[in-house]
């Protein structure tokens, strides 16, 4: 099983990829956008949970096309952040957005935001398909595809 450093590595690699896609089209779905929208603020809220801040962000906050590369650069910094110093089994205790409180594992909270981004990922996917004609693959193996040859090119 991969560390979760590498599935963190692949998240960013797959998002930025689609996010590189969808710039690129002169038009989108508004229902892309939103969704790529809710991907980075989900990050940033379960990282303020993480963090015990207050989040600065919805769960369904607009952002700006423009910023979606920065503030994906941005999450996953501050995620590697978080896995640098990673507790096994530490808890993290919180609110979700309608104020109910919860107690998590940490590996249980970020093994959630992989799986989070991957399911939003196929939905935008889907969204971008018709407009963009040719979407990037971004499954796992993929990923670990071109890991391989670059270790075989070394």
């Amino acid at each position: 099983m991969k560390p979760l450093q590498d599935l963190f590595h692949y998240e960013e690699w797959a998002t930025r990829r689609l996010f590189d896609t969808a710039l690129r089209l002169p038009e989108r779905p508004e229902r892309a956008d939103l969704l790529c929208a809710h991907l980075l603020c989900a990050q940033r809220i379960w990282i303020s949970r993480i963090l015990q801040e207050e989040s600065p962000v919805g769960v369904w906050e607009p952002i700006s096309p423009l910023q979606w590369i920065p503030w994906l650069e941005r999450n996953l910094e501050d995620l590697r952040g978080v896995l640098i110093s990673l507790t096994p089994g530490r808890i993290v205790t919180y609110q979700n957005s309608k104020g109910i409180s919860f107690r998590n594992t940490l590996e249980d909270i970020l093994q959630h935001l992989l799986l989070h981004g991957a399911y939003h990922r196929g939905q935008i996917a889907q969204l971008l398909k018709p407009v963009a004609g040719e979407i990037p693959y971004t499954d796992y193996i993929f990923f670990a595809r071109q890991d391989e040859e670059s270790s075989a090119s070394s």
